[in-house]
C-alpha cells in the first residue's frame, strides 16, 4: 500500500496501524495484510510517498480496504516545528477503491492511499481533529520519485537491477535501458559506466514509473557517497532568510533525518547554513531533467530543501556538503488530478483538461473547472494497447480520453505534467 503524503499541507502526521484488509466483491474480507503494527507518515510537506508492505492477498476482486489504527490519536509536528496530537473521529475507516483492484496469480498487488484535498485541523476545547479525506486509488502506473532502492542483484548487459523498494523493502526489478540521467558521487556517466561500478548493497535514488508487475522504468538514478561516513547529518526544511552578503542562510528545519551532529532537542528548530565553493547545490532530479550545480545566487526564500553537513552543528551553525532544492516553494510540490483531455495542441505541447462531472480542481487555494498541461521531454505518458504498457508521445493522446496525471503547478491554471497515464 502506497501512501501518497502530499496534500498542500504544512503539517507531518505519522499514526501506527494495526490491521489493513481488503474488501472482495462479496462483500467478504481477507484477514489482517499488514504485518506488525507499522508507524506510517501520512501526511508530509515534501510530499514523498512511502507506505508498509502487504502479506499476499488471495486472487479475487477487490472493491475496498479497510484500515485500523492502534489509536484515535495521531501524531502531528506543525510548521513551528512544535509536536501535538491530533484526534480522528474513529480508528477504523472504509474506503471505496476507485476502480476494482483484480488480483490474479503473480506479484501485480499495490493500491495508493492520497488526500482529497489539504490537511485541515480543527480546534476545539479537547484539543486538534482531524477528519481524513481519504482516496483508495489503483492504476496501472505509479509516479516514484526519489525513491531509495538496495540493490541485491543486477544484469549489466540488460541495464536490469534487483532490488528492494523503501523501508518495507518491497521487491521491485529496475530497469534502467531507458535512462535519461544516471550519476554516482555527482558524476554523470553513461549507462555501461554506471554498472560499471556498480556493487550489491549498493542504495540508488531513483526517478521513474512502476508498474503493476513491480517493474519500475527508471527514468534518473543517482548513487551518492557517504563523504563523511558516520559523522554525516542531513535534515529537511524551508529557507525562510538569506544573507547574501556571507552565503549562507536560516533553514527552518521540518525533518531531522540522519543526526550524527547532536542537534538539541528545541522547537522550533532553525539552523544557520553557510555555503562555500565545495557546497553542491542542485535541483533534485525531476525525472531526468539535470540541471546541473547552482551557486548560491539559485537560492530563494521558501525553497524546501535537504541540507548534509559533515562534523558537529556548534551554536546551530553548519557549513553544507551538499543542498538539493525539492520545491520553490510549499505550492510546487506535485498534485494528483483527473480529468477528460478536451483540446491537443501539439505545436505548443499543451493538452486541455476538464474536470469531470461538476468537480473542479483545486491548486493551492484556487479552484480551476479547466487545466493547460504542459508536456516536455521530461514528461511521461504513458497508455495500454494490443502491445501493452507503454510509453507514448503527446500525438498519440486522443481528445475524449479520460488521464490520470502527477504534476507540478506553474502558474494560475497552467500545469507541468510529469506522469500522464492514458485511461
Amino acid at each position: 500500500m502506497f501512501i501518497d503524503t502530499g496534500n498542500g499541507s504544512d503539517v507531518l502526521i505519522t499514526g501506527r496501524l494495526s490491521i489493513v484488509a481488503l474488501e472482495a466483491a462479496d462483500s467478504a474480507l481477507t484477514g489482517d495484510l499488514l504485518p506488525g503494527d507499522p508507524e506510517v507518515t501520512l501526511s508530509d510537506p515534501f510530499g514523498e510517498i512511502a507506505g508498509p508492505r502487504l502479506l499476499d492477498a488471495p486472487p479475487a476482486t477487490y472493491v475496498a480496504v479497510h484500515l485500523l489504527f492502534a489509536s484515535q490519536e495521531v501524531a502531528g509536528t506543525l510548521p513551528d516545528n512544535s509536536t501535538v496530537v491530533i484526534t480522528l473521529p474513529r480508528r477504523d475507516f472504509r474506503l471505496a477503491l476507485s476502480q476494482p483492484l483484480v488480483l490474479s496469480d503473480g506479484p501485480q498487488s499495490w493500491f495508493t492511499l492520497r488526500h482529497d484535498g489539504p490537511v485541515e485541523l480543527v480546534r476545539t476545547a479537547e484539543g486538534l481533529t482531524w477528519d481524513p479525506r481519504w482516496l483508495a486509488q489503483t492504476a496501472e502506473v505509479e509516479l516514484v520519485r526519489a525513491a531509495r532502492v538496495r540493490v541485491t542483484a543486477f544484469d549489466a548487459a540488460q541495464y536490469l537491477i534487483d532490488g528492494l523498494l523503501g523501508l518495507d523493502e518491497l521487491p521491485v526489478v529496475l530497469d534502467l535501458s531507458g535512462a535519461d540521467t544516471l550519476s554516482r558521487d555527482d558524476q554523470l556517466l553513461d549507462r555501461d559506466a554506471f554498472f560499471a561500478l556498480l556493487q550489491a548493497d549498493d542504495i540508488l535514488t531513483i526517478d521513474g514509473w512502476l508498474d503493476r508487475w513491480r517493474n519500475v522504468r527508471v527514468i534518473a538514478g543517482s548513487i551518492g557517497g557517504d563523504g563523511g561516513g558516520r559523522e554525516k547529518s542531513e535534515v529537511r526544511g524551508e529557507i525562510v532568510e538569506l544573507y547574501a552578503e556571507r552565503s549562507a542562510f536560516l533553514l527552518h528545519v521540518l525533518q531531522i533525518r540522519k543526526d550524527r551532529a547532536g542537534l538539541p532537542h528545541v522547537r522550533p528548530l532553525r539552523l544557520t547554513v553557510r555555503v562555500d565553493d565545495a557546497t553542491r547545490i542542485k535541483w533534485v532530479p525531476r525525472l531526468g531533467r539535470h540541471r546541473g550545480h547552482l551557486p548560491f545566487g539559485a537560492l530563494r526564500a521558501g525553497m524546501l530543501v535537504d541540507v548534509e553537513w559533515h562534523g558537529p552543528a556548534p551554536e546551530l551553525r553548519v557549513t553544507a556538503k551538499k543542498v538539493d532544492i525539492h520545491a520553490a516553494s510549499r505550492h510546487e510540490l506535485t498534485g494528483r488530478l483527473h480529468g477528460d483531455v478536451t483540446e491537443v495542441d501539439l505545436r505548443a505541447g499543451v493538452f486541455v483538461l476538464d474536470a469531470p462531472g461538476d468537480r473542479t480542481f483545486r491548486l493551492g487555494g484556487e479552484r480551476f473547472a479547466t487545466l493547460r498541461v504542459r508536456v516536455d521531454d521530461g514528461s511521461i505518458l504513458v497508455r495500454r494497447d494490443e502491445r501493452g504498457l507503454r510509453r507514448i508521445g503527446l500525438a498519440e493522446v486522443p481528445v475524449g480520453a479520460h488521464v490520470h496525471m502527477v504534476s507540478e503547478r506553474v502558474e494560475g491554471n497552467l500545469v507541468h505534467a510529469l506522469l500522464v497515464w492514458v485511461r
